[in-house]
């Protein structure tokens, strides 16, 4: 199938990770917290709506399960979905953040009629006295752009269907050849999967909307490994493709690792075995080749770990390979993209990469690629080589997992933590389906502190708990 111009990458936001120190990694997190609950508010609108196009925003007090009433005179803002991190209250770092739009106040029925001229990732929010502050997800998408395809997350967790949908915004009907017109394919361009259709032309009408899913196997009936794949859609209106991977981290919120044994090859000089929490898990990353040592006989597992470090071991935890500038399919996502910026977060180009750029750039690039890693969130710069935060390594890992539309869905929302304050409002639903995942959890005190550094030994357990292992 031939692939043109016409491309989208669904990048999307999932679930967090909270780092212990050593003696407080698997303990709960105690609760410190007397704050009284607040009154329950939610916010109702679509989830997919094009620029300039009229829609209602209804906000009501949520009394309880079967009982709700609207709020007059609340102020609805519009705010980016990804935004600049920043850890505590009143700090310099939380200035960085991008203040909320507001567009319009609710009527005596609680709602209001708006229309967003800018494309992009957003939440509508609504901030009241005595209230919860609630979120809601919004994607605008460009009705310049005339049509919009897409997954519906970049990132899905092993047996999990693989939903996409293509929707008309031209004046006039779109035909489709047949009932499925689409193949599943590598960057490379090697078909994996084409579906078996009725022959038929189907015509989609102006606004109207085909969707699809694939359930994550080859045409011979065989689950097909973790990596990159790419849908490609045919329709008269154009080829069409978009990227998405299937993620090699644990499937199952229940699933556990055993803790490893030292094995009997050791090529670090210090990684002894005198911490069993830790040492062992190194070498068996080690043994994986996911993990690499500083040198050939050293490791440093109390160093700090850089950002390029924890997005390189992520996507080798993943089982992704990094992209090549030869992947025509992944070529022709970056050049079109409206939500992808060509440039990379380190100022270069992102398909050809420069002979003298630095070791992790092509994991920077499918990092970027897949949303683990989002430019806005990054407004001077990536810097690689920068000591990565708790908060960094919960979000880039909960998007790894494929949680991203859980955790957005829970933006907002309140975690167990007494420093809860401190964690940005929009990336709180990370921290809590981390926590409900089991995947790690808070100090023993009760905090998160999510602008602290962690070691390389610390990154070593965290990658091994998300393996799916046998």
């Amino acid at each position: 199938m031939k692939r043109t111009s016409n491309v989208a990458i669904c990048l999307a936001l999932a679930l967090s990770i909270v780092l212990y120190s050593t003696s407080g990694l698997g303990a709960a997190a105690s609760s410190h917290m007397s704050h009284p609950a607040p009154t329950q508010m939610a916010i109702s609108a679509p989830e997919i709506v094009k620029t300039g196009e009229e829609f209602v925003v209804e906000v009501m007090h949520v009394i309880d399960q079967d009982q709700s009433r609207p709020i007059e005179g609340a102020e609805v803002y519009l705010v980016p979905r990804y935004q600049p991190y920043y850890t505590g209250t009143g700090t310099d770092e939380e200035s960085k953040a991008i203040q909320p739009q507001v567009i319009g106040t609710t009527d005596a029925d609680g709602k209001l009629a708006v229309a967003v001229s800018d494309a992009g990732d957003f939440y509508l929010t609504v901030k009241q006295p005595g209230f919860n502050q609630a979120f809601h997800p919004i994607t605008v998408w460009d009705a310049e752009a005339g049509t919009f395809f897409r997954t519906s997350k970049s990132i899905y967790r092993q047996g999990e269907p693989v939903g996409f949908s293509f929707t008309n915004g031209l004046g006039s009907s779109i035909t489709l050849s047949r009932g499925a017109p689409w193949e599943i394919s590598r960057p490379d361009g090697t078909v994996v999967f084409s579906p078996i259709s009725i022959m038929i032309i189907v015509d989609l009408g102006p606004g109207e909307t085909q969707t699809w899913a694939w359930d994550q196997t080859d045409d011979e009936g065989n689950p097909v490994e973790p990596g990159l794949y790419v849908v490609n859609l045919e329709t008269s209106a154009g080829n069409m493709s978009a990227m998405f991977c299937i993620t090699g981290l644990k499937a199952d919120k229940e699933h556990q690792n055993p803790d490893p044994e030292m094995p009997e090859h050791n090529p670090f000089k210090d990684v002894t075995g005198e911490h069993p929490w830790g040492d062992p898990h190194i070498l068996s990353l080690y043994e994986r080749q996911i993990i690499q040592g500083k040198s050939a006989d050293m490791f440093d597992p109390e160093g700090s770990l850089t950002r390029a470090e924890f997005v390189t071991l992520l996507l080798r935890a993943c089982g992704i390979e990094p992209l090549k500038a030869q992947d025509l399919a992944i070529e022709a996502a970056f050049e079109t993209s409206d939500s992808f910026s060509k440039q990379d977060i380190m100022g270069r180009d992102m398909v050809l990469l420069p002979e003298d750029g630095h070791w992790a750039e092509p994991y920077i690039h499918t990092a970027m690629g897949l949303g683990i890693i989002r430019p806005e969130e990054y407004p001077d710069g990536f810097g690689p080589d920068t000591p990565i935060t708790r908060m960094e390594v919960c979000v880039m890992a909960a998007r790894a997992l494929g949680l991203e539309n859980e955790a957005v869905q829970n933006a907002g929302a309140l975690p167990g933590f007494d420093d809860y304050e401190s964690i940005p409002p929009t990336y709180r639903g990370y921290v809590v389906k981390a926590v409900e995942w089991g995947v790690l959890r808070g100090y023993p005190d009760g905090t998160f502190l999510p602008g602290n550094g962690a070691t390389r030994r610390e990154a070593a357990v965290i990658i091994y708990r998300l393996l799916e292992l046998d």
